[in-house]
This record gives C-alpha cells, sequence and structure tokens, in this order.
C-alpha cells in the first residue's frame, strides 16, 4: 500500500484528511493520511491488486456509501495501475477506469461543500461506533 501511495502523490494525488474520521486537534497530518489508508475500500482495492494478474478487473461490493476520499483515490490507483475497478455502493455502481469514473463525479456534486462537511461528520459518527456495525466487503475477482 506504501509503494502504491508514493505513485499517486507522484501522479499528483493529495489525500483529503478530512475523511480520516478523527478529531482535528488530536493527530497530525501524516497520522491522518496513514488511516485513510485503512478504509476498507482502499484495502480491498490493494488485496484485489496483488491477488489477481495484472489486467484483471477487480469488484468491489460495499454496504457504505463510498467516501469521497476513497473514491478519488480509486480514481489514481486505477489510472496508476491500468486496472478496470468497480466498487458497488449502497447507492450505484462506480466503474473506475483510466482515472475516470463512471457517474463521471456525480456523486462528489451532488453534496456541495456544505452537505459534503455534513457527510462527513456523519460517516465519523458512523465510523466511530464501528464496534456494533459489521462491514462486510467482498472482493470479486474476476478471471479475464
Amino acid at each position: 500500500m506504501e509503494e502504491l501511495l508514493r505513485k499517486m502523490k507522484q501522479a499528483g494525488y493529495v489525500p483529503d484528511t478530512r475523511w480520516a474520521l478523527v478529531k482535528t486537534e488530536e493527530v497530525d497530518r501524516n497520522e491522518k493520511e496513514r488511516r485513510l489508508l485503512n478504509h476498507s475500500e482502499k484495502l480491498a482495492v490493494a488485496f484485489g491488486l496483488i491477488s489477481t494478474e495484472e489486467g484483471v478487473p477487480i469488484m468491489i461490493v460495499k454496504n457504505l456509501r463510498i467516501c469521497g476520499e476513497c473514491h478519488n483515490a480509486i480514481k489514481h490507483i486505477s489510472a496508476i495501475t491500468g486496472r478496470e475497478i468497480t466498487v458497488r455502493d449502497t447507492h450505484r455502481f462506480h466503474c473506475f477506469k483510466e482515472g475516470q469514473c463512471s457517474c463521471r463525479d456525480y456523486w462528489l456534486g451532488t453534496i456541495g461543500d456544505e452537505k459534503q462537511s455534513i457527510f462527513i461528520l456523519l460517516h465519523t459518527l458512523l465510523i466511530t461506533h464501528l464496534s456494533q456495525v459489521l462491514v462486510s466487503v467482498e472482493v470479486y475477482l474476476t478471471r479475464a
């Protein structure tokens, strides 16, 4: 994951630490970036990348909505790796290919800055109470 993050940053990726799910005063930016690596979508993508041959599409099914940070990161991952990565969240399919998402970033555009801040807060509250919520992420590895 660290190697992939380095390549992503070289390609212009900037982690959105608002999605780190910690209080701003608790940890520094580096720690927030490290915590972003533990989002289930990113872990599932990393597992798919190391478990399949180059060029094989990856599909992830998630029982929560994809966060803006993971959406942005997976766009970069698809461009760097040349993989087609599909994420099915609770609202839609996001098909990432060559650095673009099939939703054309509609998801991000529908929740403006004020609504995005509220969504981040609600997302943080949900993750904070994850001991009571089972997040299931299934990785379907498609053979070409």
